[in-house]
């Protein structure tokens, strides 16, 4: 691969590590050719309930679309009215745009894509933040606040990463680092993080780069058709290796 994403990176490293995978990442199935339909071949995974709700409320409060430029949407109601889900989300919104004047921070383009040095990355949002530039990423979580397994009660178990590219990117597009931001934002609750990086957060980030881009160089991407990694693949439908049915287990008690 000439170029690989942060996601794509966190997405080798969930399938191959025998450690948990990060936020995000936990459910990602331990199968190196759901690597490949998604970042080779360049499958779409169906977004989750929750993933759905995370891209109507972008879509809503900065106008972006998904990365395959479609339009997000929630179901209606049968009388073609909003439902509950979509009234929460409008609230939030208004909730945030708020948050956002308060903090004279205003959202100046969306949907940046940015690449170098054989990484490529995604900007949600550039914002000026007291007239200064600076990067915004949005997350919409159905997580309580204090979550801290899969939410963002721990800042500790943050994965820095993606905020390590952007700001990376950002440097070789607009000759500076800017500063970083998550926008976390739950059906009650939201947090604006500024995220101070290191310089060695920016080594980490490229050698995590370097060691997947390695493994990749002579990759076959077998696949690991098994029940357990099959059942809740968002891609089974496409793979022609997917197992549709649970294997017969076989039990036998000693003595």
């Amino acid at each position: 691969m000439k170029t690989l994403s942060q996601s794509a990176v966190k997405t080798w490293e969930a399938i191959t590590s025998t450690t948990p995978a990060g936020l995000n990442f936990y459910d990602t199935p331990k199968c190196k050719h759901y690597f490949k339909l998604i970042y080779i071949d360049g499958h779409e995974t169906p977004p989750s309930e929750a993933q759905l709700l995370g891209q109507v409320f972008e879509y809503k409060l900065t106008g972006q679309k998904t990365l395959h430029g479609v339009t997000p949407e929630l179901p209606k109601l049968k009388n073609g009215g909003a439902g509950a889900d979509e009234r929460m989300l409008d609230e939030r919104v208004e909730a945030v745009r708020a948050v956002l004047e308060h903090h004279n921070i205003v959202v100046k383009e969306t949907g940046i894509a940015l690449k170098a040095e054989g990484m490529t990355g995604h900007l949600d949002a550039l914002v000026e933040v007291n007239g200064q530039p600076a990067i915004m990423d949005v997350k919409f979580t159905e997580t309580k606040e204090n979550d801290k397994w899969f939410g963002w009660g721990d800042l500790d178990k943050l994965d820095l990463l993606q905020p390590a590219t952007y700001v990376e990117l950002g440097k070789h597009t607009w000759g500076k680092y800017l500063p970083f931001y998550y926008l976390v934002v739950g059906k009650t609750w939201m947090r604006l993080i500024k995220i101070v990086l290191t310089t060695d957060d920016i080594t980490e980030m490229k050698s995590r780069f370097k060691a997947v881009r390695t493994a990749l160089e002579n990759e076959t991407f077998e696949p690991s058709p098994t029940w357990s990694n099959c059942k809740g693949c968002k891609l089974a439908a496409v793979c022609q290796h997917a197992v549709k049915m649970p294997e017969i287990e076989v039990y036998q008690r000693n003595g």
